[in-house]
């Protein structure tokens, strides 16, 4: 959970002589999840997943023209995955 960036802090706080840097470590980063992270991801996800957002009608339209083109391509395509090893 910690990941890469804590463990330096980590080697920092050892360093420093503070008592339990590993505990120390989760606190910050549980803390910066609840005020920054966390709230900013539940914005994204009101926005996303909204009725009005435009997002899931954006990535039909997308998946609608992606194989309108393998339809007129598909001639081009198959071939190629013919010669593949599966």
């Amino acid at each position: 959970m910690l990941g890469f960036l804590a463990n330096k802090w980590v080697d920092i706080l050892v360093w420093a002589k503070t008592g339990h840097p590993h505990d120390m470590m989760e606190k910050a980063i549980a803390m910066l999840w609840e005020i920054i992270c966390g709230p900013m991801w539940k914005a994204r996800n009101e926005v996303k997943h909204s009725k009005s957002s435009h997002t899931n009608l954006d990535e039909l339209t997308q998946m609608v023209e992606q194989l309108l083109w393998y339809q007129w391509h598909q001639n081009k395509v198959l071939p190629c995955l013919t010669l593949l090893d599966f």
